[in-house]
């Protein structure tokens, strides 16, 4: 799969859109995306993106946040989490 940043910054944006159509009276969403370690960066730098570029100015207004788990192993054992 392909995890440039600006396709990851682009995702989340569709993904907050999509919940704020989907629940129009709530007001915060948390994103808990889980990837590789190696695609640390880029997933890092996709967040960023969104919140300052992908993101329509409504949702900006809201607490909406994202949270990456990035897995070391296949069994899920080692693994880093950046809010």
């Amino acid at each position: 799969m392909v995890k440039c940043p600006t396709i990851m910054g682009q995702h989340y944006a569709d993904i907050f859109m999509k919940l704020n159509q989907r629940f129009m009276h709530a007001k915060d969403f948390i994103l808990v995306d889980f990837s590789e370690v190696f695609d640390k960066q880029k997933v890092i730098c996709g967040k960023k993106a969104c919140f300052s570029i992908f993101l329509d100015n409504n949702l900006k207004m809201n607490s909406n946040k994202i949270i990456n788990a990035f897995l070391w192993d296949n069994d899920g054992d080692r693994y880093n989490i950046e809010c």
